[in-house]
């Protein structure tokens, strides 16, 4: 008998602290009145004319938890200028996909603003002086940019060609990118 108390009061304490739980979801307390039976894809559970709703919102950060906004801008590692060629085509492109009101501004200028190329290994040599033109300074106006394409001349004057010894002359150009 003891024993049958025993699991009984057990039982009732159990039962005393129990909590129903409720989740925030789109459930509805009236059966639809206007259900027949007769269409399988209707749920007699949900009202005709009555329902519940949920927001679906979108989020600016990805699953993994990384910054869905993103910007690349691919440059090519370096590029050859012909010996007496008075302009040497750069091409660069930015891809994006920001936010609203947003883009990306790329400036490309000398690396120590000089604009002069110097041979490394005869450093006697004078240099020779170039001038950048094109897209020097550029802002996407559209924050998705699936594939844009831009160029940037390296421009040497043919005095200043005629005037240099013929060895290899080396510069860095320096791209900058930014959000704005």
């Amino acid at each position: 008998m003891k024993k049958l108390m025993a699991i009984a009061l057990a039982l009732v304490m159990m039962l005393a602290v129990m909590v129903p739980a409720f989740a925030a979801t789109g459930s509805w307390m009236n059966p639809n009145p206007a259900y027949d039976g007769s269409d399988p894809s209707i749920d007699p559970e949900i009202p005709a004319a009555n329902g519940s709703k949920t927001d679906i919102i979108t989020s600016t950060d990805k699953a993994d938890g990384t910054e869905g906004a993103w910007y690349v801008v691919t440059i090519p590692a370096s590029q050859t200028i012909y010996w007496g060629e008075e302009s040497t085509e750069i091409l660069y492109e930015i891809k994006s996909q920001l936010g609203p009101k947003t883009g990306v501004h790329v400036t490309v200028a000398d690396e120590d603003g000089a604009y002069e190329m110097t041979d490394k290994v005869n450093t006697d040599l004078a240099p020779l002086p170039y001038t950048l033109a094109g897209q020097t300074d550029v802002t996407t106006q559209n924050p998705v940019m699936p594939n844009g394409q831009y160029a940037v001349q390296v421009q040497v004057d043919a005095a200043d060609w005629e005037a240099a010894v013929v060895s290899e002359y080396t510069d860095t150009l320096l791209f900058t990118a930014e959000v704005i």
